[in-house]
């Protein structure tokens, strides 16, 4: 990818758009080049395939760490293939799901290996991990911690108080999707909980390459392209407010051209790689002249 990560990409329709553009989830990426220092420590709640991991082990460095959690094992077998590809020996792979407290839950199994694994009443069973008592233990204080758990995430952010309110606060990236609510939490819940922690809100328009803040539900439904069309949206949360320099880092202008854009809000993918990045020559052509 355009990261420097390589990607092994299940074969799904879903990862055709990684397969042409050459990132996974791009606002993602570029924030956490901007808000992960190098040789820091990263926890990845769901880290599903591992792209997002892959990508904070490279900004940390060979002197940080990332922990990865991840509970189904064909994820956590496809995870470990993409270390593997990208050399990377400071990723921790703990096969096991991150919560408020040590105990066992019940996972409806990812679909051929890749996908999502989600909490359920029959399925395989995990181990759940108490995200506090770990860190504690281990002597961890994590500058970053992402949360993906396609529903829960407000009971790993409740079990994570102690580390919020605490003198180091991490930078939080957490996904919000419709799975949130199908399990009775609100985008709101999670809004109001972490801005009651002190936290900026954050989240990107990716149509005008701009981070933007985030106070209410109204928002999210106006601000991330994810949100309008009806799948899900990263929550950027900062102990202190973004300055206007690091959001400009988030979102360089003369990064992304406008032609990534237009087919991401389409939904219509170039027709191969080198049409994408004639494109993208051409607008960064455009723009440099």
């Amino acid at each position: 990818m355009i990261c420097g990560v390589t990607v092994i990409a299940p074969k799904s329709p879903g990862w055709e758009r990684v397969r042409t553009f050459r990132w996974y989830e791009l606002d993602t990426e570029l924030f956490f080049a901007a808000t992960i220092p190098a040789g820091g420590t990263v926890i990845d709640v769901g880290a599903n395939e591992g792209v997002l991991t892959a990508v904070a082990a490279r900004i940390v460095g060979p002197d940080g760490r990332v922990i990865a959690f991840e509970p189904s094992p064909g994820l956590a077998a496809l995870a470990r293939r993409v270390f593997e590809a990208n050399g990377l020996d400071n990723v921790v792979l703990e096969e096991a799901a991150a919560g408020a407290a040590n105990s066992t839950l019940r996972f409806e199994p990812a679909r051929n290996g890749a996908g999502y694994a989600k909490a359920a009443p029959t399925g395989f069973e995990v181990e759940t991990v108490a995200l506090v008592d770990y860190c504690r233990e281990r002597g961890i204080c994590p500058d970053v911690i992402k949360i993906d758990v396609d529903g829960p995430e407000i009971s790993v952010l409740e079990g994570l108080s102690d580390l919020l309110e605490g003198a180091s606060r991490p930078t939080l990236v957490v996904e919000l999707s419709n799975e949130t609510e199908r399990l009775g939490y609100s985008w709101s819940e999670i809004l109001s909980f972490v801005r009651e922690q002190g936290y900026s809100t954050y989240a990107s328009r990716m149509k005008f390459a701009r981070v933007l803040p985030v106070t209410s539900r109204p928002d999210f439904e106006t601000i991330p392209v994810r949100f309008e069309r009806g799948d899900a949206a990263n929550l950027f949360c900062t102990p202190v407010p973004l300055t206007a320099a690091q959001r400009e880092q988030i979102w360089p202008q003369r990064f992304v051209p406008p032609a990534y854009y237009r087919h991401y809000l389409s939904e219509r993918p170039f027709s191969s790689p080198a049409a994408f990045w004639k494109a993208y020559q051409r607008e960064i052509g455009v723009r440099r002249s």
